[in-house]
């Protein structure tokens, strides 16, 4: 299954994994109508406020691909479940509770990019990878451009310095650590697009943390 969110909105494709697209593909002349006519559909879905998830299914990757390709521009990032101990490292960015991502750089990896992207939004230091997670895609508008973020998560762990220190230039307010209690209000308060794809992962590894060694 693939889903895409905008605000408290989602379209999903039932049938479609993220695997299957490809954004570089070349679209058949025998789609271009159909790709056309899905675009249309998605800019105005960007425009609707409080309507219900619509699903897809029927739809091939290569139109979904040709179609997102030209609404969007891609910006890819990446991100990082952290564990301290059996606890949680949470952001408030701009009011909202987040977990620490950001973009990729050109020639860096995903998994890279979220380790740097921790440390640096963070404070945290000492930080290693445990094991990758879901791949979160939502769309934002910025500056009149139409964007698709796919944050690719890692669960990590910190054997250095956990002294706490928001990134404030990039909006980040507060870090706080958050334990079991603490994932009710963080789940009903954060974006849904973690709530969704990231909530199931997130408990389960906080029922096996601290987190064990590398493992990808």
């Amino acid at each position: 299954m693939y889903a895409i969110f905008h605000e408290s909105k989602a379209i999903i494709f039932p049938n479609i994994n993220e695997d299957q697209l490809d954004f570089a593909a070349t679209c058949q002349q025998s789609d271009a109508y159909e790709v056309e006519k899905l675009g249309f559909f998605l800019n105005n879905w960007l425009t609707l406020r409080n309507v219900a998830d619509i699903h897809i299914d029927s739809l091939s990757p290569s139109m979904l691909s040709a179609t997102l390709s030209r609404t969007f521009r891609l910006a890819p990032a990446a991100g990082g479940i952290v564990f301290t101990g059996t606890k949680l490292v949470c952001i408030q960015r701009n009011g909202i509770p987040d977990l620490p991502k950001g973009h990729i750089e050109s020639g860096e990896t995903p998994d890279n990019a979220a380790l740097r992207e921790v440390h640096e939004e963070t404070g945290i230091e000492g930080l290693h990878l445990a094991q990758k997670l879901p791949t979160t895609w939502h769309c934002y508008d910025w500056h009149g451009e139409w964007r698709l973020k796919a944050t690719y998560w890692y669960a990590m762990y910190s054997d250095g310095n956990c002294t706490l220190k928001p990134q404030t230039e990039e909006g980040i307010e507060s870090v706080t650590l958050i334990d079991k209690a603490g994932l009710a209000p963080f789940f009903e308060n954060t974006f849904r697009s973690i709530r969704d794809v990231l909530e199931k992962d997130i408990r389960k590894l906080m029922d096996t943390a601290p987190l064990s060694p590398p493992q990808i």
